[in-house]
């Protein structure tokens, strides 16, 4: 991971290319996404499995976001296709963040006035622009390709601070039991109903006696929510105890699928697909350390 390269995302219309773009960050191991006014996006596309992972810092405005990035000493390189954009060929990067704007009309007069840099990545056809998200992967690979050091860079405290993060997470996917998982979306499901229900009263909207029950139960059902994620929390802290200063061996190879990576892939799928002989979908054991019993028996030790 790197957070000397950070991507910054300023008022994109486009709620797949933020989703697209997140994923690029993702791939590339860019820890950290800045976004400028993120009230545009629909969170039933940008979901939670996009971020898992990654850092998003969310700003209300272009000048907040400056702010923030001069407080951290990093260069601003704004992307822009206009005669003033210097070819993208530096080396020797240091702390930067590579601004992006809107497909339309690119980045703010305010976030190009702030720039210490413009960019832009030359093209060969026809095409005199490129869709966001694509622009992204291309500047930010290319980023890589001048500055291979960039892979990597990042202070060993932050690293700690996300193993930390990152082993909790783990552990909590795996110590619930099934019914106890079972429970909890039934919770999630039923403060979901109870809210839109509390709108309805909200907006003067009639509410009938069976939906007005649901509603008052539904600090209730929080409180219960709040139990399990409270205690989940202290269990996957107790359960990754010791190895945040001591890195586990990886628990899944990430090398190139045709020899290495393995997906679970169920029998009928494999049929139905043809899939019955790829390595990659060869259902190999899972390393004990990613099991649920590993973990609970950490969270349950004395």
């Amino acid at each position: 991971r790197t957070s000397r390269l950070v991507i910054v995302v300023e008022r994109c219309t486009n709620d797949h290319n933020y989703s697209a773009i997140l994923r690029t960050a993702e791939a590339l191991g860019v820890q950290h996404v800045y976004i400028i006014s993120p009230k545009t996006i629909n969170s039933t596309l940008v979901d939670e499995a996009a971020t898992e992972w990654l850092t998003v810092h969310e700003f209300d405005d272009t000048k907040e976001c400056i702010e923030t990035l001069r407080s951290e000493n990093r260069e601003i390189w704004v992307t822009d296709l206009s005669q003033v954009a210097s070819c993208l060929t530096e080396e020797g990067i240091q702390k930067v963040a590579i601004v992006f704007g809107t497909e339309a009309v690119g980045c703010t007069a305010e976030m190009l006035n702030a720039a210490d840099l413009r960019v832009y990545l030359p093209l060969r056809g026809f095409a005199d622009s490129l869709n966001l998200s694509v622009a992204t992967a291309l500047v930010v690979h290319q980023m890589f390709v001048l500055d291979p050091t960039l892979a990597g860079g990042m202070s060993e405290d932050e690293r700690r601070e996300l193993r930390r993060s990152w082993y909790a997470k783990l552990a909590s996917q795996r110590l619930l039991s099934s019914r106890q998982k079972k429970n909890k979306a039934k919770l999630q499901a039923a403060i979901s109903a109870c809210e839109t229900i509390a709108r309805k009263i909200a907006a003067g909207e009639q509410v009938n006696e069976e939906e007005y029950d649901k509603w008052n139960k539904m600090q209730t059902k929080k409180t219960e929510l709040e139990a399990i994620d409270t205690k989940m929390a202290l269990d996957a802290a107790k359960a990754v105890e010791g190895l945040v200063d001591n890195p586990p061996a990886p628990i899944t190879d990430m090398r190139r699928a045709d020899e290495h990576r393995t997906c679970f892939v169920g029998k009928n799928t494999k049929k139905k697909h043809g899939w019955d002989d790829m390595a990659a979908t060869a259902n190999l054991p899972v390393k004990q350390m990613a099991t649920a019993s590993f973990f609970r028996e950490r969270a349950n030790a004395d």
